[in-house]
C-alpha cells in the first residue's frame, strides 16, 4: 500500500495499515521503489512504449493496438 502512495501522493496509508511498521520501513521502501523505477526505466519494454507515443497519430494507434493485443494474449496464457 505504500508503494501506491509514492505513485499517488493524495493517498495515505492508514494507521491501522502501517503505524510504527510503516514508520520503520519507509526509508527501506521509497529506497527499493526508487531502485524499481530507474530500472523500470532502462528496460527495453519502456523505450518501446515511449517510441510508440513519439510516432504520428496513424501509426501511434497502430503500434498500441498491437501492443495492447500481445498484452491481452499474455495475459490469457497466464489464465
Amino acid at each position: 500500500m505504500y508503494y501506491l502512495t509514492l505513485m499517488d501522493p493524495k493517498l495515505k496509508v492508514k494507521e491501522r495499515f502501517g503505524g510504527v511498521l510503516l514508520e520503520e520501513k519507509k526509508d527501506e521502501w521509497k529506497e527499493a521503489f526508487d531502485e524499481t523505477v530507474s530500472r523500470a526505466g532502462k528496460s527495453e519494454g519502456v523505450r518501446r512504449v515511449e517510441e510508440m507515443f513519439n510516432q504520428d497519430e496513424k501509426s501511434r494507434r497502430q503500434a498500441s493496438g498491437e501492443l495492447l493485443s500481445r498484452w491481452k494474449s499474455g495475459y490469457r496464457t497466464m489464465i
